[in-house]
Formats: structure tokens, C-alpha cells, sequence
């Protein structure tokens, strides 16, 4: 393949394309619009505003849907994006099923054209956006090389750009700044959790931020710092070669750091009005467990660092099958809710996607080896019901990929 040594200039439109994978219907399109600008609260939405904000979102659907001129490729694959995810939510909310089958041909669509992307692309904002809401697709759908792969083009983008320090950013508006900085953050947390996910050394190393974390999601970026220096102090090739004292230490540490995140989570997601939230973001409560289950799958992974012996086992005050225990427990609760609510197989493929699949899970390892260990009837019945999770609706099984 012959290197371009430049950056090539993206196809204007790619009109033809979008009618070959096919649209959804217009009509339902302004219906999600709508719904997703009053409410911005709502957890997802929430969440795809660190990436753009809502009304750059719409600007890409109107681009797409009402185009006065040609819509770009990254018009296409944002628009496309955000869709998918409002369609689905919109599904639970509604209790309408016809909006999961239309996330769904959005999501399509999205990777489609993503994988149609030239090899070297222009850097800019609305580029690193693309990537980063294809890398989520991805690991949506268990692909979480090809996030790696996207993530860490976007990542590369970012530091060409300077949006990993804030004294690169002096010539910007402050909202320009506020928004590239939201998005380098967005960036950094899914390069570390790919990081560990996969066991590869971060694009962005720590050292070389100098841009404060964005307050309203300060947890999120804690947590993925981490994730960051769970890889590096205990579980890459540099930590390996480090006295077994040293590594158990950093463990504990990191241990104590982690149950400290997941102490104020508990305590936010408790504080919340539960009967507004039921009426106006049903699946909130599915959401913040399916963070609580990363934090407690990560906790176990660092536990697990901890030997047998007394001594340095005191080092690490969270022991690694309390820790998976709770996560299966957590596991167990996130699936009653969401077999509570309207939802479709897809959407429980997802959340496996985005729990198990996701991050390394240790806690069904752990929580095995201490069946095989003391034969408790408790711990197997967990195992079980474990296991009987994953085939909840056929199409989970069709639709899960080896990683």
C-alpha cells in the first residue's frame, strides 16, 4: 500500500452511500430530535454531549436529513452516531420496539461508512468526533481492536491539535475551548480503558496533559486514570520486572483509590430522585450500575494482585472475591431492571458488551477458583446464574463476537 503523504480531503458527499444502506424515516428522526433537546439530562445524552454537544448532534442530522448543500462523510457518521443511541433510548421511554430496529440501522450505517474513511484523514474537531463515536459503536458491538484502532487515531489527532494542553488553545473562543477540551477528555478515558481492555500502553500518557478535568464528569476521568496505572504498575511488562513489595503496595493504593470512586458513586446515584427519574430516564438506573460493575470488575483485577501470604496480603484491604462477589450480585440487579423495562435483544447484548466484554472480567474467574477451592454452594448458584445471563434472548448469541 502506498503511504499518502498528506492528508487527503474528505468526499463531500456521500449521498449515494446513505441511500444504498437506506435512511430511517424522517419523520421519526424529528421525533428523537425533539425528545433528546428537552431532555438533556437524561444519562445518555449526557453522556454523547462530552463527545459534541446536543445541538451539534442536530446540526449533523439536519445536514443529512433537510441537506441544502451536499453533506459531508463526517456529517453522515455523526448524525448516524447519535441516532443510534437516541432511537434506542427513545425505545425504552416510548415502549415503542420500531425504535431499537431503527438504532440499530443507524449503528449499522455509522461502522459502514466508518470503515469506508480514507487511511490518512485531516485533523480537526468534527474528524476526532467521528472517530471517537465509531470507537463506542464499536465496542457496542465487541469490537474493541477496531476501538482501539479509531481511539488512537483520535487520540494522535488530539495532540496534533494541542487539545491535551490548554496553553495550545490560548487563539480559541471559550466555547471552542471548553468543547475540544470535553472532547480530548472523552479521548483519554476510552484510551485507557482500552489500554487495560486489550493490555497495550496508552497513546496519551499523564505527563503530558495540562488541561483540568471537566468537573460534572471528574469521576468518569479519575476512573480512567486508574485504569491507566493499573495497567502500567501492575500488569505491563516494566511492572513485571518490579519487586513483588512494590507491586502489592501500588495495589493497595489503587485499591483504595478505586473504593473511594465507588463509595461517591453510591452515594450520587442514591441522591437521586427516583420517581422522576423512572418517568423521564427509566434506564438510568441500568446505567449507573453498568458503571458500578466496571469499577467493581477493575477493583478485582487489581486484588487479585495479592498473594497468598498474610503479610503482603495486607497491603490490599479489599479482598478480590468479596469484590467479584458484589460485582455478579451487581451484574444480577443491572438484568432484573432492564428485563423490567420494554427492551429488545439488542439492548441486552449491549449492556453485556459494555460490561463483560468491555473491561477484563475477572470476577467470574475469581469467583470460580474459590468454588473449585471450597466447594461453596452460595458461589455456584452465583456462577450460574452468571452464566444463564449471558443467553438472556437468542440474538445476544448471534450477535456476540469473539474479541
Amino acid at each position: 500500500m502506498r503511504i499518502i503523504s498528506r492528508a487527503v480531503k474528505l468526499p463531500t458527499s456521500p449521498c449515494q452511500g446513505f441511500r444504498q444502506l437506506g435512511a430511517t424515516p424522517q419523520e421519526e428522526a424529528v421525533i428523537v430530535l425533539r425528545w433528546a433537546r428537552e431532555n438533556t439530562p437524561c444519562y445518555i445524552l449526557f453522556w454523547l454531549a462530552q463527545v459534541l454537544d446536543i445541538e451539534q448532534f442536530a446540526d449533523s442530522c439536519q445536514r443529512l436529513y433537510f441537506p441544502i448543500t451536499n453533506f459531508s462523510q463526517l456529517d453522515f457518521i455523526i448524525a448516524n452516531s447519535f441516532l443510534a443511541w437516541v432511537f434506542c433510548e427513545y425505545g425504552v421511554v416510548s415502549g415503542h420496539q420500531k425504535y431499537f430496529g431503527f438504532g440499530t440501522q443507524c449503528q449499522s450505517n455509522a461502522l459502514n461508512s466508518i470503515s469506508h474513511l480514507p487511511l490518512v484523514l485531516p485533523p480537526s474537531s468534527k474528524t476526532i468526533a467521528s472517530l471517537v463515536l465509531g470507537a463506542q459503536h464499536a465496542i457496542d458491538t465487541n469490537q474493541p481492536t477496531l476501538a482501539w484502532t479509531l481511539n488512537s487515531t483520535a487520540a494522535s489527532m488530539c495532540q496534533t491539535l494541542g487539545y491535551h494542553r490548554r496553553s495550545r488553545m490560548e487563539n480559541h473562543g471559550e466555547k471552542a475551548k471548553t468543547d475540544n477540551e470535553k472532547l480530548f477528555w472523552s479521548v483519554y478515558r476510552l484510551d485507557k480503558a482500552l489500554s487495560l481492555r486489550l493490555g497495550r500502553t496508552p497513546v496519551v500518557v499523564e505527563y503530558d496533559v495540562a488541561l483540568p478535568s471537566e468537573p460534572t464528569v471528574r469521576r468518569w476521568t479519575k476512573f480512567a486514570d486508574i485504569q491507566g496505572r493499573t495497567y502500567n504498575q501492575l500488569y505491563s511488562c516494566v511492572a513485571s520486572q518490579k519487586g513483588e513489595v512494590e507491586r502489592m503496595e501500588m495495589a493497595g493504593a489503587l485499591s483504595v483509590e478505586l473504593q473511594m470512586l465507588l463509595d461517591q458513586q453510591h452515594k450520587s446515584s442514591s441522591t437521586e430522585n427516583a420517581a422522576r427519574q423512572a418517568q423521564t430516564d427509566p434506564r438510568k438506573s441500568v446505567h449507573l450500575q453498568t458503571e458500578r460493575i466496571i469499577y467493581l470488575s477493575v477493583l478485582t483485577l487489581i486484588c487479585r494482585m495479592a498473594p497468598v501470604t498474610a503479610g503482603i496480603f495486607e497491603c490490599i484491604p479489599y479482598h478480590a472475591i468479596d469484590v467479584a462477589r458484589m460485582a455478579l450480585e451487581t451484574h444480577r440487579q443491572a438484568l432484573d431492571d432492564l428485563r423490567s423495562l420494554t427492551i429488545v435483544p439488542s439492548a441486552f447484548r449491549s449492556y453485556i458488551n459494555w460490561t463483560v466484554h468491555f473491561v477484563p472480567f475477572l470476577p467470574f474467574i475469581v469467583v470460580f477458583c474459590s468454588v473449585m477451592h471450597d466447594c461453596n454452594i452460595v458461589d455456584l448458584a452465583r456462577l450460574e446464574d452468571f452464566i444463564a445471563s449471558l443467553s438472556t434472548g437468542r440474538a445476544i448469541r448471534t450477535h456476540v463476537r469473539a474479541s
